[in-house]
Order: structure tokens, then C-alpha cells, then sequence
């Protein structure tokens, strides 16, 4: 006999949920009350955490107004007193209030599942089993077994981030599973912490201990804000206005539940993107928390830390989601300290691995055909949209303390014409649209090939002249792609060159003909960029290694009698030179200046005076490494970006800073 025959008629001992899924409950815990009405939760529906459906048979049950009371007549008019009708209306109110009181609880259920219902593209298929989405057959691997992916994402999670996905579709913002950031508290979203994140829990052991460097709801409103109106959204799908509403729902909460119930991914975000706000904190954001800038770089630090710790605690490595991503991007932008760069470089490493692992670029070293299942639609729609966001994110990262027309803490240069005024637009031209796809793509591929030489055990002459001819033809194509715009052309050929550099100097001498002409080539796009005011930070540190270059020839030059090329050398050098100078308010520029003319001091020409306070590189290099300055030109040439950890904001620092390998990162 089924067990919907079995129950038979009232009373029961199940809930109408219960008899839906045909499920036949556990020993029941209920009043005697439950036991004939299935309106209520039976114990094995509570256990799952749902509410029972509404029985037919209710509206039986409930009170009827009787039709021989004085105060009506036969038509329905009042015909009773003032002091009747109250009487009659407390006592007719006294018979329903058991009634409205057992359906408080499921009319605020019902409310949840109307504002669900609000925001869910039409078309979703109702599913009896919620938490977890059913695996189709082309999800699985050669094995059978469905993918990590598809296997922690909830139905309507799924769904949602599918449509929006789909372009061609109109749909609601994605806001996360079951309305972030917390989840239930039977489902935990922790699988494994990692033995090489020990360090990072000796500072926050438990979820809980994250509270020590929690902002307040002031701080976190307002650094949170100025981080999304000042960079950009680098999570379409989780919004201002959607973040607005997770920081009201974070902050309803009080108590050790505040950290312990949230998901790790969002708490990742959330400490990045309060990092970011406070490294880009302006006067007026630190007029308005009462704070000034050392102390917000401070917070920043803390706040860096725990986003790591946070990203371990939702398992990373293993778990990779979109959020998950959204707080590396924004990591990137706050871990530019010494303190914290090797965390955050691995992390973006990790990110970079995850393109392959999660087949989001289908191109890049793919897993062979036999243990990879094809790709569905909506792989392929979200593998472009991830490996756009990752892109952005690494732009960003290299434009963030950048001059005209990138971005700056104050606004927003370069973004798509929409997000700038007229004026702006007017005034860069097509630089207004410098986050195109286009150069998002070119960059993505640098780093893919970068990375790619990064991870090699062992780097042989055949590996590496493969990835020059893989720079190179990423250049030709570059120059096709920006051909109507030369300050992109110039960059993408500065760019390329950089890491060309950077290969050829490996395996042969720092000296060689091939070497020199990679650093000419660089120097030759110095005037593009100078005449479009391109003073980023990248360039500054670029154009400088390249500089060197040309610097450790001067002596061999002279020698060798060859004054034509000194003085071709000679132009590309001045030209450098009136680069850093015009790009003095930075200090890179400025300690690179300093730099270049100490090293062409003794053979170029006697020292001059200059606008530029002179910076002595002993000391810069002193207070990095510890070590006693000693300007090889293979030193140099590695560890150039180091001159950027002797500034002044980013504190003093200690031995070893010097092994951060900070231009693999530029």
C-alpha cells in the first residue's frame, strides 16, 4: 500500500509536504493539535526546513459567522447598537485570533516566497529537492562523475546566474544564493583549510575572530561605496544596489552569528573591497570617518588579511565560485604592500590556474578531449564572461595608481562613455573606451603567456625562444587591432617588448645586439606616450628597465668608437629622462630619474642641476634588501620595481623584501 493510501483520511501523522513528496516521516513530536490538521510542519518537514502546505480540508475548520445574530439583518445591515456592535465584533474577533495566530508564521513564509517569486526569471521548473541542482548527462566527466561546480551551485543560484549570463534575455540582478551573504546554518561552505595557510590563522583561527578587525557599519557603508563608485563594478552581477542590500542584511545581525552564518566568499569580498575603499580613501572620505591616511593604511593592511584568511575558509583553491574571483580582483588592488604580496600573488596565480581548470578559456593548455566533456552554451557564455572579469580585474590592478586616461582614486578615467561626463569624452577621444574588449583580450594574453614561463620547472633556450614568438605575434596582432589609436599601440608594443626583455636576458648576455634593440624598441615609444600623458606606473617602471639597458652599453660604446650609435642611444636616453621628468609628481619616476642619471653620470655627461630632488639609489636599496648597493646591470634589470617599496606611505620594511619578484606581477 502506498503511503498516501496509508494515511488515509484526518487525522493524520504528516503534513501535506509530506504526502507531496510521498515521504513517510520519522517518530513525530507533536501536540495533539498537529496530529489532526496537516497545515502544520511535521517533524521531518522542520528537519529540512520547509513549511507545510495548506490542506484542502482547512477552510472546514475554520469559525462561521453565525446568520441569527441580532446585530444583522436578513440583507446583511447592521441594525444593532454602537456598544452591540463592539461587544459583537471583540467576540467575532476572539473566535479567529487562534487562527490568525497559527498563520502568522506561515503568512511570513509566504511573503519570503513572494519576494523570491518578485525576482526569479520566468520559466525556472519547480524542483522538490532544494540545496542541490540535478546533474544532466553532458556535465559529467568520462567517468561519470558530475562536476565540482555543478555540484555546490543551488537550483535557483544556477538558473539565475545562467540567464544572466544570456544576453539575449532580461533578467534581474543575481544577488547570490539564497540572498547573501548568510547561509543556513546546517550547510557549511568550508571543506578543507589548506596546511600552507597556517600563517594566516594564526591571526584569525575561527570565523569569529574576524570580528577583531570588523569595521563598523559607518566605516564599512562608506570605505565599501567609495571602492565600487571609484573602480568600477568588477562583478556585473553583484551590483551597487545589490551589495547595498547584502550590507543591510550583514549588518541586521549582531552577535558571533554575524561572522560564523556568513558565507567565506562574501566575507572575502567584503574585507577586499573595504581595503580597496580605504588605499583610495580621498581627503574627503577620511574627513568624514575622522581618520587619517596612516590609519586607514593600517586598517587596509588588517582588512587585506583577513580577506585572505576568508578566501581559505571558503576552501579557494578547491571551490572556485564568481564571488570568489570578485575578492581576489579586488585583493589585487589592495595587496600592492610588501607585507602582504606574496598571499595576494598566489592568490591571482590561483586565479589564473582556475582559467584552465575550469575550462573558462577553452584555448590554454586544454585538458585532452577524452577527460573533458564539451562545453554547453551556457559554458561557453560564462567562460567569455569570468575571463572578462579576470582581465578587468588585471587591468585595473595595473592602472590604479595611474595618470590621464586611466584611473585615479578621485574618478573614473577611461571607463566606457556612458559612466563619463561629455567633457571627458571630448577631451580623450577614443582613450574614453580604454576597457574595451579588445585590450582586455591582448592582456589576458600577456598574462597567459607570463604565467605560463612562470610556472616552467626548468626554462630552456627552445621554451623560450617558443614564447618570444608567441610575444611577437601577440604584438603583430595588437598592432592591427589598435591601429587607429596610437596610445594603445604604443602600450600594447611597450608591453610586449617588456616581457620579450625580460626572456632574452635569461639564457644570453644582458648585453647582447638582441637585447639592445628590444630596449631601443621600448625607448622609441617613449614620445607617444609622453604626448598622451601616459604616466602610469607600469610604463614609468617599463620605460626605466629599459633605460638600464641602454645605460650599461654607454662604456662599451665609447670604446668600441661607435659614436653614431652613442648618440642614437644618447636621444632615446634624454627622451626617457624628459618622460620621468615630465612625470616628477611620481614618485617612481622620480627615483628612476635619479637612477638613470647617476648611472650616465661618469660617461654621458657631468651631473646638471635639476628640478627633480636627486633620491640616492644606496639608500633606496639599502632600505629594501639590506644589502650594500651594487648597480649590476642584471640587478638592476630584475629588481627595477623594487625602487617602489622604499616609498614613504608604504611603511619601513624589513630583510627579504627584496626576493619579491615584483615585476613578474607588472
Amino acid at each position: 500500500m502506498s503511503t498516501v493510501k496509508k494515511l488515509g483520511k484526518r487525522p493524520v501523522r504528516a503534513c501535506t509536504e509530506c504526502v507531496r513528496l510521498k515521504v513517510r516521516p520519522a517518530l513525530l513530536h507533536l501536540s495533539l493539535t498537529n496530529l489532526t490538521d496537516r497545515t502544520y510542519p511535521c517533524s521531518s518537514c522542520i528537519k529540512r526546513g520547509k513549511s507545510a502546505l495548506c490542506a484542502p480540508a482547512e477552510e472546514n475548520t475554520l469559525p462561521t459567522r453565525s446568520t441569527s445574530s441580532p446585530l444583522v439583518d436578513e440583507s446583511g445591515s447592521v441594525v444593532g447598537t454602537s456598544s452591540e456592535v463592539r461587544a459583537g465584533a471583540r467576540s467575532e474577533l476572539a473566535l479567529f485570533r487562534k487562527t490568525f495566530e497559527s498563520l502568522q508564521s506561515r503568512l511570513s513564509y509566504l511573503e519570503t516566497l513572494v519576494g523570491a517569486a518578485a525576482n526569479a526569471p520566468d520559466g525556472v521548473e519547480p524542483s522538490s529537492t532544494l540545496g542541490r541542482r540535478q546533474r544532466t548527462a553532458d556535465e559529467g566527466d568520462a567517468n561519470g562523475r558530475a562536476s565540482k561546480r555543478a555540484a555546490v551551485q543551488t537550483p535557483d543560484e544556477f538558473t539565475i546566474e545562467k540567464n544572466v549570463l544570456d544576453s539575449r534575455q532580461e533578467t534581474p540582478e543575481f544577488v547570490g544564493p539564497r540572498g547573501l551573504p548568510f547561509f543556513d546554518p546546517q550547510k557549511q561552505d568550508s571543506a578543507m583549510l589548506l596546511p600552507s595557510a597556517r600563517n594566516i590563522f594564526r591571526l584569525f583561527p575561527s570565523r569569529s575572530s574576524l570580528a577583531a578587525v570588523g569595521p563598523t557599519k559607518t566605516v564599512s557603508d562608506t570605505l565599501i561605496h567609495h571602492c565600487m563608485v571609484t573602480t568600477g563594478p568588477l562583478h556585473p552581477v553583484v551590483s551597487v544596489p545589490a551589495r547595498t542590500r547584502h550590507l543591510e542584511l550583514f549588518w541586521s545581525v549582531d552577535g558571533p552569528a554575524q561572522y560564523e552564518r556568513c558565507f567565506a566568499a562574501w566575507l572575502a569580498s567584503f574585507f577586499a573591497q573595504l581595503a580597496v575603499g580605504a588605499r583610495l580613501a580621498t581627503s574627503e572620505v577620511c574627513r568624514r570617518l575622522g581618520m587619517d591616511a596612516s590609519m586607514l593604511e593600517e586598517l587596509a593592511g588588517h582588512w587585506t588579511d583577513a580577506s585572505i584568511a576568508s578566501l581559505y575558509y571558503s576552501n579557494f583553491l578547491e571551490n572556485r565560485s564568481m564571488l570568489s574571483l570578485q575578492a581576489v580582483a579586488y585583493l589585487a588592488l589592495s595587496g600592492r604592500t610588501a607585507g602582504n604580496f606574496r598571499s595576494v600573488n598566489s592568490l591571482v596565480d590561483h586565479s589564473i590556474i582556475a582559467l584552465r581548470q575550469l575550462r573558462l578559456h577553452l584555448d590554454v593548455d586544454a585538458v585532452p578531449a577524452p577527460t573533458v566533456a564539451p562545453a554547453t552554451e551556457w559554458e561557453t557564455k560564462a567562460s567569455r564572461e569570468i575571463r572578462k572579469r579576470v582581465c578587468w580585474a588585471l587591468c585595473i590592478c595595473h592602472w590604479l595608481y595611474s595618470e590621464h586616461p586611466l584611473i585615479s582614486p578621485d574618478e573614473v578615467k577611461g571607463a566606457p562613455p556612458s559612466v563619463m561626463d561629455v567633457g571627458s569624452t571630448e577631451r580623450y577621444g577614443d582613450l574614453a573606451d580604454f576597457t574595451s574588449v579588445a585590450y582586455l583580450n591582448f592582456l589576458f594574453d600577456v598574462a597567459r603567456i607570463v604565467y605560463k614561463t612562470r610556472f616552467t620547472q626548468e626554462l630552456s633556450p627552445h621554451l623560450v625562444s617558443t614564447q618570444r614568438a608567441a610575444l611577437v605575434r601577440l604584438q603583430q596582432q595588437a598592432d592591427q587591432t589598435f591601429a587607429d589609436s596610437p596610445f594603445l599601440r604604443s602600450f600594447s608594443r611597450v608591453t610586449t617588448s617588456y616581457w620579450i626583455l625580460r626572456l632574452v636576458r635569461l639564457p644570453s648576455d644582458p648585453r647582447s645586439p638582441e637585447t639592445l634593440e628590444t630596449a631601443r624598441v621600448m625607448l622609441r615609444e617613449v614620445p607617444t606616450l609622453q604626448e598622451h600623458e601616459g604616466h602610469h606606473w607600469m610604463m614609468l617602471h617599463q620605460v626605466c628597465a629599459a633605460a638600464l639597458v641602454i645605460c650599461g652599453t654607454g662604456g662599451d660604446d665609447a670604446t668600441n668608437g661607435l659614436s653614431e650609435t652613442q648618440a642614437s642611444n644618447a636621444r632615446l636616453l634624454d627622451a626617457a629622462e624628459g618622460y620621468f621628468v615630465a612625470a616628477s609628481h611620481n614618485s617612481i619616476a622620480q627615483k628612476s630619474l635619479a637612477l638613470i642619471q647617476q648611472m650616465r653620470q661618469p660617461v654621458v655627461r657631468p651631473p646638471e642641476p635639476s628640478s627633480i630632488p636627486f633620491v640616492d639609489p644606496t639608500v633606496a636599496f639599502a632600505a629594501t634588501s639590506g644589502a650594500a648597493f651594487d648597480p649590476t646591470l642584471d640587478d638592476l634589470l630584475a629588481d627595477t620595481a623594487i625602487l617602489e617599496y622604499s616609498l614613504p606611505e608604504y611603511g619601513e620594511l624589513g630583510n627579504g623584501t627584496s626576493d619579491l619578484d615584483f615585476a613578474w606581477w607588472s
